[in-house]
């Protein structure tokens, strides 16, 4: 049984999914510490000028849980972002198909970052028609930090292979794995072929949210996979 853990990001990159995918069980982990300037409430698109960042508002506080972390509604960011949006990729070739599911998202009332980024996560998974089954680490009622953390989920779920980003080789403690008997194989950091994206005088443009690739490429997104 193969597990991946990771914090629920808002709108995240391609590899995100590519990692879920390789999954048997994913774990969104989001009773953890909230990470002020990361992913989590925000992330880039591509637009004329480059890179354009769409960040959804947060209250945040020291110590502050992803799942405890609200949403700031005092201006209309919902409809600021998918504005945008139309704006940057209304001329893609599958942004027209996508459209009708953005408008669902986003003419709902989120009082909680943790509610459009789960949100926004299942709906790409489907886009990209990614079956894995998602759970979130603030149902399971585990305590723990990182190496004990991962190990007690792994075993909720009798995970004995765990699949992890390259970046948490600087912390993991790999001899409890192998105390559990449990594999740990570290995805590398790929990156992308180039594909066919608008506004080409800015160049090809990696590490985008994960809309970029679907709306410029639709189906054919495995096929730029490195």
């Amino acid at each position: 049984m193969k597990i991946g853990i990771h914090q629920p990001q808002y709108l995240p990159w391609i590899h995100y999914f590519v990692k879920i995918q390789k999954c048997d069980i994913f774990i969104l982990l989001d009773n953890v510490d909230y990470q002020k300037n990361g992913l989590q409430n925000r992330n880039q698109i591509k637009g004329i000028n480059g890179k354009k960042w769409l960040t959804v508002p947060v209250e945040h506080k020291l110590g502050q849980k992803i799942n405890h972390t609200k949403v700031v509604n005092n201006t209309d960011w919902k409809k600021k972002h998918l504005l945008t949006l139309d704006q940057f990729y209304n001329n893609s070739n599958y942004y027209k198909y996508y459209r009708s599911d953005l408008i669902e998202i986003y003419k709902k009332d989120w009082h909680f970052l943790n509610e459009i980024n789960c949100n926004f996560i299942t709906k790409i998974m489907n886009w990209l028609n990614i079956t894995t089954p998602i759970y979130k680490s603030s149902n399971l009622n585990l305590m723990g930090s990182s190496t004990d953390l991962i190990i007690k989920i792994c075993k909720e779920f009798n995970a004995d292979h765990y699949i992890s980003g390259l970046g948490a080789k600087n912390y993991l403690n790999e001899d409890k794995f192998e105390e559990h008997n449990i594999k740990l194989t570290y995805l590398e950091n790929k990156t992308v072929r180039a594909y066919k994206q608008l506004y080409p005088d800015s160049g090809f443009l990696n590490d985008l949210s994960s809309l970029d690739i679907i709306f410029n490429c639709g189906d054919e997104w495995k096929n730029f996979l490195m």
